[in-house]
């Protein structure tokens, strides 16, 4: 389960505009409990043993605590969805790039692309870790605000797609209550997504 934090609605700051006091312990302890798995299992995915994953997972949010402070908002630099994503692959190239002996100090660690891919183009599979890890996340949140019943008829209805009807069936409830536990779930999950992953551009090129 992820750290407590401010309820979404008790700020209007997000998560990644919260980051920018490095004081902020609780704040940094949410961002790594989050980010730091979606991290791992990527470098995971790409080879790398869980010790080694560990270490370049670390290398990736030392990154972000450098650079967290020269966050802007500014829609034309970039989403901080696709900079993470860049920076933990250039990580992971790095890495293999150790292991294999690769001469340092070329330049080469410095580009933003890897494999020749562009940071405007993101990594599919990185897009696809990174939604279902911020949807675990926010699921995590905001299921002790409902009652059990509440969010049965909510998983049912939205996560496994069981026709509405079926779930009312199912769980003994009126079709009207799945509709309502539907909708007052999503619009939870909606601002504990807007919370934990609103948008932010990158502060500079990924290392």
């Amino acid at each position: 389960m992820t750290p407590a934090t401010p309820e979404p609605t008790d700020t209007r700051a997000s998560l990644l505009v919260r980051l920018r006091d490095p004081a902020d312990r609780v704040s940094w302890g949410l961002f790594a409990a989050v980010y730091g798995p979606l991290v791992k299992g990527y470098c995971r995915h790409h080879g790398l043993q869980d010790a080694d994953a560990d270490d370049v997972s670390q290398e990736v949010l030392l990154r972000v605590t450098r650079s967290i402070g020269g966050f802007e908002y500014d829609p034309g630099r970039g989403r901080f969805r696709d900079w993470l994503g860049t920076v933990a692959r250039n990580a992971v190239r790095r890495f293999h790039g150790r292991q294999a002996g690769a001469p340092r100090g070329t330049g080469a660690d410095d580009r933003p692309e890897l494999d020749g891919a562009d940071p405007g183009d993101p990594d599919p599979e990185w897009v696809a870790r990174y939604q279902a890890g911020l949807l675990a996340a926010a699921c995590d949140r905001a299921r002790p605000h409902f009652e059990p019943h509440t969010w049965r008829a909510f998983e049912r209805a939205w996560l496994d797609q069981v026709p509405a009807a079926d779930v009312a069936a199912e769980l003994g409830l009126p079709i009207h209550a799945v509709y309502v536990a539907k909708s007052r779930v999503v619009g939870r999950l909606r601002a504990e997504l807007a919370y934990l992953a609103e948008d932010m551009p990158h502060a500079g090129p990924p290392e």
